[in-house]
């Protein structure tokens, strides 16, 4: 609930450089044009106490619109050219600059949304199970949208099971019921749906006949891999960026997260990205020249290496086994690249990752690396991949580390003299979380 309260401060004597704001009392000051305050916050003077905020803004000044603009409270780090602070005990100092009205009256506006009463939240571990499921609620009922807005023939339910049955290849209903974790009537639930909108079909199994085995159809297949390139990596960039930096007492980080959805829910983190994954194709081979040229020579020498891939990707790459993608924005702009190159000893390498210089700092590198990771693990490359690079790559090597790659001295002696600037080995060791 919005709610927004005014006081008006009459202005009383000077204080040395200091003017002193007690709830709904008295101002004093020094200078007229700008001075230091201390806001001090008597919740038994005001009639809305400022910790009763979730996010609580504070105006001193004229008018809501004038200067000395000062935010407090939760969840706010900036507003317009003002600092802000969550507060343990309201009170603040900061400088600000405010013309004091002929009356010798300040106005000070307080709004900001009410805390809402909340049991789930107030009876705490009691009930942690009624809070994840509504937590989760919320979040299905997004997937359901975020799943509308991609045109997917399939709801949130039915994703564990076709997610499993293209990661785990063919299974019977037991067998599903085990790997989702959920009961044998859940999962023939599940099933029926999934049978229903053709993604899914049902038929004797390969080794032994008297059992029924799932497999996705060719549109499931067709499906799957539309939501890898598009859909997919976007909601899973959505929910890391949602529980990024969470740490401490469980009940607080799912209070944060709440938080979090109340200033942007996961469909409207969705939507805002508009990535998507392209595979090769002889239109987008000038991207892959032109985005690696730009980065290889505001850094290093261009390699005669470097020259014959970027100008032959297809011979060099996609006729000798290996792949090349792009990450797009929106329906047309190209912002990167990256390749999976076949090496020897089974081997492969990724390489020729960049991203346009006017692009970076946007997540559009993550978000094409975490695909390349998947595409890896379902082609059985992901134990053979490896990297080489140059310390001065800064930001990439942090990425790398990040996403599961780890420094390594073998590789660096099978492959680190295909180029000269390179003095960074890596290979992927995939986490229990991504198996």
């Amino acid at each position: 609930m919005f709610h927004a309260a005014r006081y008006d401060m009459k202005v009383t004597g000077f204080q040395e450089n200091i003017m002193i704001l007690i709830g709904n009392g008295q101002l004093a000051l020094k200078h007229k044009k700008s001075f230091v305050f201390v806001l001090v916050f008597m919740p038994h003077k005001l009639s809305v106490n400022p910790s009763h905020f979730d996010h609580c803004v504070i105006h001193v000044g004229h008018d809501h619109r004038g200067p000395g603009l000062v935010a407090v409270g939760c969840g706010l780090t900036q507003i317009n050219d003002c600092h802000s602070a969550v507060f343990s005990s309201f009170a603040y100092t900061h400088t600000v600059n405010v013309q004091i009205a002929d009356d010798n009256y300040i106005t000070c506006y307080i709004y900001g949304y009410m805390k809402q009463q909340d049991i789930l939240r107030d009876l705490g571990h009691l009930a942690l199970g009624s809070r994840l499921k509504r937590l989760a609620d919320a979040l299905l009922a997004d997937a359901a949208k975020v799943h509308s807005d991609a045109g997917a023939p399939m709801q949130p339910g039915q994703f564990p099971l076709i997610a499993a049955l293209d990661r785990y290849g063919p299974m019977s209903v037991n067998d599903a019921a085990e790997i989702l974790g959920i009961s044998q009537p859940a999962a023939t639930r599940a099933v029926s749906e999934s049978v229903k909108n053709g993604l899914v079909t049902s038929g004797p199994g390969q080794d032994d006949k008297r059992f029924r085995e799932l497999s996705l159809t060719e549109l499931g297949r067709g499906t799957v891999t539309d939501m890898k390139r598009s859909m997919w990596p976007r909601v899973e960039a959505a929910a890391c960026d949602l529980t990024r930096g969470l740490s401490g007492d469980f009940l607080d980080s799912i209070t944060e997260i709440e938080r979090r959805l109340l200033e942007q829910s996961m469909l409207a983190r969705v939507r805002a990205n508009t990535l998507s994954i392209l595979p090769f194709s002889d239109a987008l081979a000038p991207y892959f020249q032109e985005i690696n040229l730009e980065w290889i020579e505001a850094m290093f020498t261009v390699e005669p290496h470097d020259r014959e891939v970027l100008s032959h990707p297809k011979e060099n790459i996609i006729d000798k086994g290996g792949e090349i993608y792009f990450v797009r924005s929106g329906d047309s702009e190209i912002l990167g690249t990256c390749a999976l190159e076949r090496a020897a000893d089974g081997f492969m390498e990724l390489t020729k990752m960049g991203v346009k210089s006017a692009a970076r700092g946007k997540g559009a590198g993550e978000f094409l690396l975490r695909f390349i990771l998947e595409r890896t693990r379902e082609s059985g490359w992901q134990d053979k991949l490896f990297l080489v690079s140059n310390k001065r790559n800064v930001a990439a090597v942090k990425l790398y580390e990040k996403l599961g790659f780890e420094h390594d001295t073998e590789i660096m002696d099978l492959f680190g003299a295909r180029y000269e600037r390179c003095d960074v080995a890596m290979r992927y060791r995939a986490r229990l979380s991504q198996l």
